[in-house]
This record gives structure tokens, C-alpha cells and sequence, in this order.
């Protein structure tokens, strides 16, 4: 009694093809679309947000408003603190060899360094930007603003920090804020800056399209999410369906060949 085992190993190269298209395809960019809207709701209660106009010290005591920075072009705005030994640092290393490579600081933006601690005046600030190696950069300023201001901010644009009364060191988000006419348009995570992630948000500010989701007040079909401007929740949108399509097609056309090549077989019988 023998098997015909050429048709039974055939269809079983068949099927592990037609998985490999699946994991490819299909369960592999749903992986990672699914982390960019984790990362997305995190920051998405802060999008469009309008940022409090407060005034800001800068280290040679000059005093402006917030709105003087936005009022030409987008402000970065993060947060940082002069006795950090944690991300603080890196952080802005990270930032200044980013703006380094992509380019664009004072012609499309500039960038606002602000000290979250109390207790950090302009002496402070300004050992920063030079530990930085930013302190001759016009348009990368480090300043302070009033604790009640800080809170402000922070609430606006979904900054967080809590004082660990045990090490006397804040614990804190790292981030990067883009300001465009006074209003939220995007944010950074995460303790270090890449060139890629900081492209994006400058495409952004621009207005140029980057399919994650949408400007305010556009309404772009092919996004892969979409963050409404009033409840700021996050949403799937149609360029979510486009990015299955390859997948979709691949598998179609495995599932057809597999299907044909079963039914062009003899069956497996018995001698």
C-alpha cells in the first residue's frame, strides 16, 4: 500500500508559501501600523491644542512672548531641566546632531529649549545650551518661564513630570513639540531624535503629506489614520485599506495557483 507523495509534499510547499504571504503581507504591516497608533494615542489629546501665549526669560534677560517665536515661522518646543542626569542630555545632543544633518533651522523653524524646574534661572539655562553646543545658534534658545506658565504649557501640549522626592531628579517625558501659529501640529517621543522621525514632522509643518494622519483641518483620503480635531481620538483612515492591497493580491493569486495545482494532480489512491 503506497501514497502518492509527490502530490501531498507539493501541496505542503504550497500551503507554507501561502503562509510566508500572509506573515509578509499582511500580519506584519498590521504589526507595526498597530505600535504607530499606540504611539499616536498617546500624543493625539494634545494635538491641535491652542499653546498658552506666556512670556519667556532668556539668559541675557531679554523677555518676549511666545507668540513673537510662532508668529514667522514653527517653534519645537521641549522641555528639559539643568541638573538631569538622565535624558535630558542625549536628548538634546540627539536634537542638535539631528538639525545638523536634515538641515532648516531659522529658515523654517526655530527651535525653544524650556526649563521645567523652578529653580533654574538664566545662569542655568545658559550652562545648558553650552553644554549643548548650541549657545551661538540664533534661533535655538534656551530660557525659563514662571512655574504657573509651565503648567500651562505642559497641559496643552501633554508634556508630564513628576518630582522622585527620594533621588531629587523629575521624572519625565522626552519630547519635541511642533507649534505652527500658535497650535499643536505634531510630537515626538521617545529619548532620542532621528533624522527620519524629525523629516516627517518638518514635512508636516510644511503642509507636505506624510500617511500617518492628517493636518488640521485637512481632510486627505489616503492617511493611515486620521486624528479628529474635537475628540482627538484616533482613527483608521483609507490608506490603511491601500496598504493591505499588495498583500491582498499576493495572497488571491497564491490561493489560485494552489487551487490549480491540486486540481491538476491525480489524486492520491492506493496499490
Amino acid at each position: 500500500m503506497t501514497f502518492n507523495f509527490t502530490s501531498l509534499k507539493s501541496r505542503t510547499v504550497w500551503i507554507k508559501i501561502f503562509l510566508l504571504l500572509t506573515v509578509v503581507f499582511i500580519i506584519a504591516p498590521l504589526k507595526a501600523q498597530e505600535q504607530e497608533k499606540e504611539i499616536l494615542e498617546k500624543v493625539s489629546k494634545s494635538l491641535y491644542n491652542q499653546v498658552p501665549d506666556v512670556e519667556i526669560s532668556l539668559p541675557n534677560n531679554q523677555k518676549l512672548l511666545l507668540s513673537e517665536l510662532w508668529k514667522d515661522k514653527p517653534v519645537l518646543i521641549n522641555f528639559f531641566y539643568r541638573e538631569c542626569t538622565g535624558t535630558c542630555n542625549p536628548f538634546l545632543r540627539s536634537l542638535k546632531t539631528t538639525v545638523e544633518k536634515v538641515g532648516g533651522i531659522s529658515e523654517d523653524y526655530r527651535i525653544l529649549s524650556l526649563s521645567f524646574d523652578p529653580k533654574d534661572g538664566p545662569r542655568e539655562v545658559a550652562a545648558m545650551a553650552e553644554a549643548v553646543g548650541v549657545e551661538k545658534q540664533k534661533d535655538w534658545m534656551f530660557g525659563t518661564i514662571k512655574p504657573i506658565d509651565i503648567q500651562k504649557i505642559s497641559d496643552a501640549i501633554g508634556f508630564w513630570y513628576r518630582l522622585d522626592s527620594k533621588t531629587g531628579q523629575f521624572d519625565h517625558a522626552s519630547s519635541i513639540t511642533a507649534v505652527r501659529n500658535g497650535k499643536v501640529i505634531r510630537v515626538l517621543l521617545g529619548s532620542l531624535v532621528t533624522p527620519t522621525r524629525f523629516r516627517d514632522m518638518l514635512y508636516e509643518l510644511k503642509g507636505t503629506f506624510v500617511p500617518t494622519y492628517s493636518n488640521p483641518g485637512e481632510n486627505v483620503l489616503f492617511r493611515c489614520f486620521r486624528v479628529d480635531e474635537l475628540s482627538k481620538s484616533v482613527k483608521f483612515g483609507w490608506g490603511m485599506l491601500i496598504l493591505f492591497i499588495p498583500g491582498f493580491c499576493a495572497l488571491l493569486i497564491a490561493g489560485v495557483l494552489f487551487h490549480k495545482s491540486s486540481h491538476s494532480r491525480e489524486p492520491m489512491g492506493l496499490s
